[in-house]
């Protein structure tokens, strides 16, 4: 029996030769279960070697080097052996290189030759796996649930975890993949949360104030920028002002812009004694799935404020908390409609519209929701009702278009909106829920092809 650690580690080359030379209908019960073990073992031992070999090869060389036996190209099945680089029995640092036999094995497919450059970047980025699937503590299937994983989450998120991995590297020397995958998700999920919470923290850090006055003009002037929290608080009432301004006529007559700003003024001035809206209540509308409501952030969470910017899960889970909220159930990203008798939408149906839309649906719009009027989809004048599936919202010239123009708009029960030149040409726009429009959070999107 060959033992399977050498004075110098793992003896792969007596370990390969007995396997080779073994013959199963022949061998002891002892014997087999020892090969069972030994390939195992050697399989990973194998893959770690391929993998530093595929490290290398994805490295740039020398110009002047000269390379032995295939190129990179050829190891992904696109290229020729290099004229003067050596055939297979030509010499290198070792001696001849072996021969391979006829042919070279079965094509690789596009999907195994990422599979092997994911699992050959983590090994590069995180040697302490590698040195476990060389010592045979963990399997190939552990490498790649890790490097799968990883390759679904921002760069930063994958960062973090690779920084953290001490205690997942201790469960996976202990845990079957499978196990192992469900501690590599938790493990991710708290990568996201520790970067809300820092990202949350910075912004706030860097909120400010700037005003002064303009000598040319004569006109005072103020810029400043607030972090989500406090910000979707400020836009709450804001917003909130403005559709009383809205109701109570006092906006007639006056642009977007001039009306914002009496909003703000009725807001601080006196105390707000000037204020239309309600001065002890405030909305701030927080988007949050139920599956990052209850377990934590994933990589296709949604967590925000009205207007698309980022909360930390455990912020948005303190306002749900202290706030009265206005909440809807969806499926497949689509809010159960709501019937509304008033002939304009309520804020509370706009509010179930942004928890479905990001922004206009007009055919590749991205104004933004809060920009967008709310359109019936059968006119008022025909008793269209103000009712949650045929209301949508509209930035002003998509609106403008219907109303002005003779475009006409369907949509169906899915929300998928049909729009209809004057021509009679169709333009089919699909449903983008939250999810279909995420916004990267965190940093860039990995590439998944490297």
């Amino acid at each position: 029996m060959v033992d399977m650690e050498s004075a110098d580690g793992f003896d792969a080359v007596g370990v390969m030769a007995r396997i080779a030379a073994l013959d199963p209908a022949a061998a002891s019960l002892q014997e087999l279960l020892w090969a069972d073990r030994a390939t195992d073992r050697l399989r990973g031992w194998l893959d770690a070697c391929q993998a530093r070999v595929h490290v290398e090869l994805t490295l740039p060389r020398p110009a002047a080097s000269h390379d032995q036996g295939v190129g990179a190209d050829d190891a992904t099945g696109q290229g020729e052996e290099r004229s003067g680089a050596g055939g297979a029995g030509d010499p290198g640092p070792a001696g001849p290189l072996p021969s391979l036999g006829e042919g070279s094995g079965p094509a690789e497919s596009p999907r195994e030759r990422e599979r092997k450059l994911r699992r050959a970047r983590l090994l590069a980025d995180l040697p302490a796996l590698a040195d476990l699937l060389r010592a045979g503590r963990v399997s190939t299937a552990h490498v790649d649930v890790l490097a799968t994983a990883l390759a679904a989450v921002p760069d930063v998120i994958r960062a973090r975890v690779i920084d953290h991995s001490a205690s997942l590297l201790t469960i996976a020397a202990a845990s079957n993949p499978d196990r192992f995958s469900r501690a590599v998700q938790q493990a991710i999920t708290v990568a996201f949360d520790r970067e809300g919470v820092e990202r949350l923290t910075r912004q706030r850090s860097q909120s400010c104030l700037h005003r002064g006055v303009n000598p040319a003009t004569g006109m005072y002037w103020f810029r400043g920028e607030l972090d989500p929290e406090r910000g979707a608080i400020l836009f709450g009432r804001l917003d909130a002002e403005r559709e009383a301004l809205f109701h109570s006529g006092a906006g007639d007559g006056r642009s977007r812009e001039q009306v914002e700003l009496q909003a703000l003024l009725n807001l601080v001035a006196d105390g707000g004694g000037g204020q239309k809206s309600s001065t002890t209540r405030v909305h701030a509308s927080i988007l949050i799935d139920a599956a990052t409501l209850t377990v934590g952030a994933h990589d296709r969470s949604v967590c925000e404020t009205s207007a698309g910017d980022p909360l930390p899960v455990d912020v948005a889970r303190a306002l749900v908390c202290a706030a009265k909220i206005t909440y809807g159930f969806t499926i497949d990203g689509r809010v159960v409609h709501q019937v509304a008798t008033s002939a304009l939408a309520t804020v509370d149906q706009r509010r179930r519209l942004r928890m479905m839309h990001r922004s206009c649906i007009g055919p590749d719009c991205d104004a933004p929701f809060d920009h967008c009027e709310v359109h019936h989809v059968v006119p008022r004048s025909r008793d269209g009702p103000t009712t949650i599936p045929l209301l949508v919202p509209l930035c002003t010239r998509h609106h403008d278009q219907i109303h002005h123009h003779g475009w006409v708009l369907h949509i169906d029960d899915h929300r998928n909106v049909t729009w209809t030149a004057p021509d009679g040409a169709r333009l089919d726009v699909p449903f983008r829920g939250l999810v279909d429009t995420q916004p990267t959070l965190f940093g860039p999107e990995p590439n998944t092809a490297a």
